[in-house]
């Protein structure tokens, strides 16, 4: 799978709620840093982190664009009016970091 094959199926299984799927993208010990918030490390803290948030709001990623360079790449996603840019570092099929800018209004 190649990383925008990746973040494609990320963002699916993140559109369908689909928490247990989610957490498979990402390494034992990967760090998912929302930059508003403190990181959250390792799969099973992340898994939750997205239980704890899909609780809070509705939420969907709309994909406006897929980069790819090298192991990172970004996507940029509406979400309930805020626009944010996500930062990836993929290894060997999964996430190893992931961190987001979120701004609310647009780009």
């Amino acid at each position: 799978m190649t990383a925008k094959e990746l973040v494609v199926k990320w963002v699916e299984a993140f559109n369908n709620k689909e928490l247990e799927a989610l957490a498979e993208f990402y390494h034992e010990d990967a760090i998912n840093h929302q930059v508003a918030n403190k990181p959250v490390v390792g799969k099973a803290a992340i898994r939750q982190m997205f239980v704890d948030d899909f609780a809070k709001a509705e939420m969907v990623c709309i994909v406006e664009n897929i980069n790819d360079a090298n192991l990172f790449l970004y996507l940029c996603s509406s979400s309930d009016h805020r626009f944010g840019v996500h930062y990836i570092h993929y290894i060997r099929q999964h996430i190893k970091t992931l961190l987001s800018k979120f701004i609310n209004g647009g780009l």
